[in-house]
């Protein structure tokens, strides 16, 4: 609590905090520490705003018979205040279906159930049928359902970001310790920290989205869209995103990268990401050893990528 009562003292208004913490066990209990850290730091004053969970495909085996082999870690989001940065179309996924292969009225594995509805009279919960996928089934809502709870797609088919993320861990050769996979630190980065800030103001440039309908196709005369003078929610596949530019303060004096923090930075893993993806970065470590193993890791990165001359403002805290 004392290390992010100072993350929150420097922390920007709008910035955001995703934290990481694997649980541990106790006398045969498993004490939760993850859930009790995040819900004391909301009764510090941190807004708890979402919760991440990590699915590890290569999770480590372990030899217990009496639970399951643990294969996940919880990632809370908290904010300083109720609006903050997010940009959710940097890290939007690929659509798990597309449109074109949604089976129609009569198809699909809930087919009797779906015509028992529309014999007493409620065909429209069922129009158009449903989406399903391998071993999945997404769902009978209608687009306009889906949109109003983020999933919708767009204009390159992808959705918004969903709440599992399914990241392998990665082993990096020369420590010896537990480190972050890249591919789980850059959507943090990516939606979290702006990609540019004005250096007099600091605003954040904010990407400009162009949204259009668009209307679903009919296969058959029996399943034509409402004109307009009846519009129907059915009548819209997705609706496309298109990103057109960036805000612009005003100020005219130019922008800079933004910035993130890490306070346990360990191998450098956040400090790496974010230098792959033009941030600058600040961070604290307590093991000298850690130090240079990160310094060195940097410097690596650096002939390699020749982003930045020397940006890091690392130390021993």
């Amino acid at each position: 609590m004392d290390v992010f009562r100072e993350v929150k003292r420097i922390l920007r208004d709008d910035g955001v905090l995703y934290l990481n913490l694997g649980d541990s066990y106790h006398n045969k209990q498993k004490q939760g520490m993850p859930h009790r850290v995040v819900l004391a730091l909301q009764n510090d004053g941190w807004i708890w705003r979402d919760e991440v969970v990590w699915f590890k495909t290569n999770a480590m085996p372990c030899s217990v018979t009496d639970r399951t082999t643990p294969a996940h870690e919880f990632i809370y989001m908290l904010t300083k205040k109720k609006k903050y940065y997010y940009d959710k179309d940097a890290i939007a996924e690929p659509c798990v279906e597309s449109n074109a292969s949604r089976p129609r009225m009569g198809q699909g594995p809930n087919t009797q159930y779906a015509q028992k509805r529309r014999d007493k009279g409620n065909a429209k919960t069922f129009r158009g049928g449903g989406v399903y996928t391998k071993g999945q089934s997404f769902n009978n809502s209608s687009s306009a359902e889906r949109e109003s709870h983020g999933n919708e797609p767009n204009e390159s088919g992808t959705r918004n970001k969903r709440s599992v993320w399914v990241v392998p861990t990665k082993a990096y050769s020369s420590a010896h310790f537990a480190t972050f996979s890249p591919d789980l630190i850059r959507p943090c980065i990516l939606a979290g920290c702006p990609k540019e800030v004005c250096v007099k103001c600091g605003e954040p440039r904010v990407r400009i989205v162009k949204s259009e309908q668009i209307k679903r196709e009919r296969k058959t005369d029996t399943t034509q869209p409402c004109d307009d003078r009846s519009p129907s929610a059915n009548n819209v596949a997705w609706v496309s995103n298109t990103t057109t530019g960036w805000t612009d303060c005003g100020c005219g004096e130019g922008f800079r990268p933004g910035i993130t923090l890490d306070p346990f930075m360990g191998a450098f893993t956040t400090a790496l990401v974010a230098y792959r993806n033009n941030r600058d970065y600040v961070g604290c470590e307590l093991s000298p050893e850690y130090l240079k193993l990160g310094e060195a890791r940097m410097a690596t990165e650096k002939d390699k990528y020749s982003l930045f001359e020397s940006n890091t403002c690392i130390g021993i805290c």
